[in-house]
C-alpha cells in the first residue's frame, strides 16, 4: 500500500503542481477564509474560529456562537463545507507530494510511511469538522462532551501538523546537506 501511494505521489509531486499547490495554499488562506464569511454578512474575528485555535472549552465555544450571532453560524457552516472541506484535501495531498518528492531519491523505504502525516491532518481535520459542524446545529442546546472531543481532535491535528512541519524542514535539510547521488 505505501510503495504504491508513494509510487503514485512520486508521478504526480513535480515541481510545478506543488508550486500550484501551495500558490492554492497561500489563496485560501489570505482570501478564502477570512472574506468567505462575509458573504454571509459576518465578520469573525481570527479568535473566534475554532478551527486555528489549540484549545477551546464549552464555555469558550458557547461564547463564541453568542458573539458572531446567527450570520456568523451560518457562515461557519459554509465556510467548512465549502472552503475547508476541500482545502484539508488539497493540503494534505501538496504536503504528501512534497515529502515524497524530498524522500524520493534516497533508498529508505521505512521513511516512505511519513506520506501518512499529512493525511492524519486531514484525517483529524475533518472529524474535528463534523465537531465544529455538530456543535453549530447543537447550539443553543448543550455540547459540552461534544466541545471537549472536539478540542481533543483539534490538538491532535495541530500536533500532526507541527510533526509534519518539522519532518519537511528535516528532509528538506537533509536534501540540502546531504544531496542525492547522481548515476
Amino acid at each position: 500500500m505505501t510503495d504504491r501511494l508513494f509510487t503514485w505521489l512520486w508521478r504526480h509531486a513535480t515541481k510545478w503542481r506543488i508550486l500550484i499547490g501551495v500558490l492554492l495554499i497561500v489563496l485560501t488562506n489570505t482570501v478564502l477564509f477570512p472574506y468567505f464569511p462575509a458573504l454571509f454578512g459576518a465578520h469573525i474575528m481570527p479568535d473566534q474560529v475554532l478551527d486555528i485555535q489549540w484549545d477551546y472549552t464549552p464555555e469558550r465555544v458557547r461564547q463564541i456562537f453568542e458573539e458572531i450571532g446567527p450570520a456568523g453560524r451560518q457562515a461557519t457552516v459554509w465556510t467548512t463545507l465549502v472552503v475547508d472541506m476541500p482545502y484539508l484535501i488539497l493540503y494534505g495531498l501538496l504536503y504528501a507530494a512534497m515529502i515524497t518528492f524530498l524522500l524520493a531519491p534516497y533508498p529508505i523505504k521505512a521513511w516512505r510511511r511519513l506520506i501518512y502525516l499529512p493525511f492524519g491532518i486531514a484525517l483529524f481535520d475533518f472529524l474535528e469538522n463534523l465537531g465544529i459542524l455538530a456543535m453549530v446545529g447543537r447550539y443553543p442546546a448543550s455540547f459540552s462532551f461534544l466541545a471537549r472531543l472536539t478540542t481533543f481532535v483539534t490538538k491532535v491535528k495541530w500536533s500532526l501538523v507541527l510533526l509534519t512541519a518539522v519532518t519537511l524542514l528535516v528532509l528538506a535539510a537533509i536534501r540540502v546537506l546531504r544531496p542525492p547521488r547522481r548515476r
